[in-house]
């Protein structure tokens, strides 16, 4: 006699176990349900990863150097993230991390919760490799992040 396993969701290499769970408004809500309704067949987490898949926009603000005038755009550059690894550390470069570079003057200056936003999802992304067995990088380039 054998037993049957009960059938489910197959195996996923990259399985979506993540939730985001975020705060918002009564309107903002009812909002969200009708266009995953009208766009997603009512799927919500579908229609979520679309928007964020498409947006996409200009950033530009004032520089804050003294007695400059000009705007400040993104521009890519490289920086390095340290990771602690057990009781290693290994430093880590990104390739093409945008920040803020004045058009005028050439001031340079990186959003503080941006960079450390960046610093977290590089250690986790160095926790998935290591739990999959493979290298941490020397080199990560940020557009690769900025994938599925």
């Amino acid at each position: 006699m054998s037993i049957k396993r009960k059938p489910g969701r197959p195996y996923a290499k990259n399985s979506r176990s993540i939730t985001v769970p975020h705060r918002m408004t009564r309107e903002e809500n009812r909002m969200l349900r009708l266009k995953a309704a009208l766009y997603t067949n009512s799927n919500t987490s579908e229609l979520i990863r679309q928007a964020v898949m498409s947006f996409s926009r200009e950033v530009s603000m004032p520089c804050m150097e003294v007695g400059c005038s000009g705007n400040m755009k993104l521009v890519p550059t490289s920086d390095q993230v340290l990771v602690h690894v057990g009781s290693n550390q290994h430093e880590i470069k990104i390739d093409e991390m945008p920040i803020y570079e004045c058009e005028r003057c050439g001031n340079q200056e990186i959003d503080l919760k941006f960079a450390a936003e960046v610093e977290t999802i590089v250690d986790e992304e160095v926790g998935f490799l290591l739990n999959q067995r493979k290298e941490v990088p020397l080199v990560i380039n940020f557009n690769d992040l900025m994938t599925v």
